[in-house]
């Protein structure tokens, strides 16, 4: 396959390629010859990757609905996580085949793969699949820091929760799109849960606008239950993820936290609303 990619990029002997070994190390490598099913090279220079995060991230990710997994794995991959793990949540849409779990492992190394190379990691980032939030509780705690990403926060960033202590291995959990169950919920208190972070929503402004009670019901009800939980277990630290759209058509570009607030779809409307709730 990578003697096939060669034939593309139409290399040349003599010219230059960076090749990783996938455990962090890279090496400056001279092509010296060409052949159909075989590139061979010369190690010029081997060094450890810079392109590596200092903190290595987990990421425990209960199963959305549709094919969203891929998308979260492509774009953890690109932030720098070291490993993810998919789990069934109670509350799931999406319910795991554990027969079937295996195969889908497999593709889904293939995508984290992809999103390695196209990024410039040097290090695979690690797919498994965990049968549930049980399972997954001890391996959370072996971690410096380990949180739930549940739902918004509008002081704490991500970088300010990392950088409270010189963290250097970090694991945070992701509910699924209809909440934690009360079982579940009740990790906050038992198990110390530091933060929540929520990304929970629907999120497409075209449906929003042809479906806009879903949008309404879904992401307000939810952060509502969200920090009724919080509330209960008294967990003070909530990062949101809120979107662009609430300013709408912008002023002024690049956009910042200064620019008016302005809404144009129903999906907007909904962040803003709970923006403005968790500020209240």
């Amino acid at each position: 396959q990578n003697a096939a990619h060669a034939r593309v990029l139409r290399l040349k002997e003599g010219e230059q390629v960076l090749v990783c070994d996938g455990q962090g190390n890279e090496c400056v490598c001279t092509v010296s010859d060409i052949e159909p099913q075989q590139v061979s090279l010369v190690v010029c220079q081997q060094r450890r990757s810079e392109s590596e995060a200092a903190v290595a991230v987990s990421v425990y990710m209960a199963f959305p609905k549709g094919d969203k997994l891929d998308s979260v794995i492509q774009k953890a991959v690109e932030c720098g996580v070291s490993r993810i793990r998919t789990f069934e949540s109670e509350r799931c849409v999406v319910r795991a085949k554990p027969e079937a779990e295996a195969h889908k492992t497999e593709r889904r190394a293939r995508i984290a793969l992809e999103a390695a190379k196209q990024c410039g990691r040097a290090k695979l980032v690690k797919i498994s699949f965990a049968a549930g939030v049980d399972e997954i509780l001890d391996e959370m705690k072996a971690n410096d820091l380990y949180f739930a990403c549940w739902e918004e926060e509008a002081t704490l960033s991500p970088k300010t929760l990392l950088s409270r202590k010189n963290y250097k291995t970090a694991a945070f959990f992701i509910g699924p799109e209809g909440g934690l169950s009360e079982r579940e919920a009740k990790l906050f208190s038992e198990n110390e849960i530091d933060a929540v972070i929520h990304f929970a929503a629907f999120k497409a402004v075209g449906e929003s606008c042809k479906l806009p009670l879903k949008y309404y019901e879904n992401n307000i009800s939810g952060t509502v239950a969200l920090l009724r939980i919080m509330e209960k277990y008294n967990v003070k630290k909530i990062i949101f993820s809120s979107s662009a759209t609430v300013y709408g058509d912008p002023e002024r570009l690049p956009l910042d936290e200064n620019c008016r607030l302005s809404t144009t779809n129903p999906y907007g409307s909904t962040k803003l609303m709970m923006e403005g709730i968790m500020q209240d």
